[in-house]
């Protein structure tokens, strides 16, 4: 079992959260959504010590598949869904959202991901954000960067540990392209051989 710890201190209302795929991040953001569920429910939250925002509601927004048939583009899809989240919210609310804009290009999603956190910080409400745009929690002081790591001896090795500290973009795909071979000056070493 790996713990992780989570924290907003002072004005602090948003968790950035980013790192490597398949490293913890979405299993985080759910924990949050169902801690703050359990809780205003009167219910004791697995923890050693929990002090706990009780939400007047819990918004999430999580990936969908693309409806066959359906007339909005997945894009369209997910700012409809946000902007009801935004509009429904309160300051009591609690706000997970889990790689929002992930259909679209980094540039697109960034500049998308920067007026949602603009609406969310406006808004006042805690908020725990899964996204590759790791670059938003330096957008505003309400909102603190959180990392899901992999093993210092080994890049491609997840830790599941999701730690408090800023974003350093590595590129992990790298890392894997690496551990099997593969990167350009591997493949090209292999053809000359």
């Amino acid at each position: 079992m790996v713990t992780n710890d989570l924290r907003l201190d002072g004005d602090e209302r948003v968790l950035v959260v980013s790192g490597p795929n398949q490293g913890g991040k979405t299993t985080l953001a759910r924990t949050f959504g169902q801690l703050h569920h359990l809780a205003a429910l009167g219910c004791p939250v697995p923890g050693r010590e929990v002090r706990i925002h009780l939400p007047d509601r819990i918004f999430t927004h999580f990936g969908r598949r693309e409806a066959v048939g359906g007339l909005a583009s997945k894009l369209e899809e997910e700012l409809l869904r946000l902007r009801e989240i935004l509009e429904r919210a309160t300051p009591r609310s609690v706000i997970v959202l889990n790689e929002t804009f992930s259909s679209t290009t980094f540039g697109d999603a960034r500049l998308l991901s920067e007026s949602v956190l603009d609406a969310i910080v406006r808004l006042d409400a805690p908020c725990l954000w899964v996204s590759f745009v790791h670059e938003l929690s330096l957008l505003s002081p309400t909102a603190v960067s959180m990392v899901s790591t992999v093993a210092d001896d080994d890049r491609t090795t997840r830790t599941y540990k999701v730690v408090r500290r800023a974003a350093d973009g590595r590129a992990h795909a790298l890392a894997l392209a690496e551990r099997h071979g593969l990167t350009g000056a591997q493949i090209t070493e292999r053809m000359r051989a």
